[in-house]
């Protein structure tokens, strides 16, 4: 059996966020992440607050490993910075190929009280990305819950 991992990270948006632009990059990331994960084992969660992502991806080592390489050179983002990458022994996300909580306003404070994007070789990487974890995790589920409760 394959060892289970989880990957986190935060990175600057590149994306235009006029309000049609911005709905229709965010679907496509989704679309991708959610049909590539799928096929590759992976769930996790992406948060995104239209200055800053962050995300965790959880399963196989080399499929997070393939998928991080190529979130790196993705033109929508820059400022990569790796916060933790762990074997875990359960998935935090297992419910979802890429759970996404948008517009939340909570990253952008969460990223600048830690220096992780404007000094991520003083920032304690390990630290941030416990954060950021507990962060995704929170708002996540709340979303989650919110919209479970809406009528159909």
């Amino acid at each position: 059996m394959t060892e289970l991992h989880a990957l986190v990270y935060v990175s600057r948006s590149n994306l235009d966020c006029s309000r049609d632009s911005f709905a229709a990059s965010i679907n496509a990331i989704l679309i991708t992440a959610r049909a590539n994960n799928a096929e590759r084992g992976m769930t996790g969660a992406l948060l995104f607050d239209e200055v800053f992502f962050a995300q965790m991806l959880e399963g196989p080592a080399s499929a997070i490993e393939t998928t991080f390489q190529r979130i790196r050179r993705d033109q929508r983002n820059s400022d990569v910075t790796l916060l933790s990458f762990d074997a875990v022994s359960e998935r935090r996300f297992g419910e979802w190929n890429m759970a996404y909580a948008g517009a939340s306003g909570v990253l952008l404070p969460a990223i600048r009280s830690g220096d992780i994007l404007t000094s991520p070789t003083v920032c304690e990487t390990g630290r941030a990305g416990r954060k950021i974890i507990d962060l995704l995790t929170s708002v996540i589920r709340h979303d989650m819950a919110r919209e479970a409760m809406m009528p159909t």
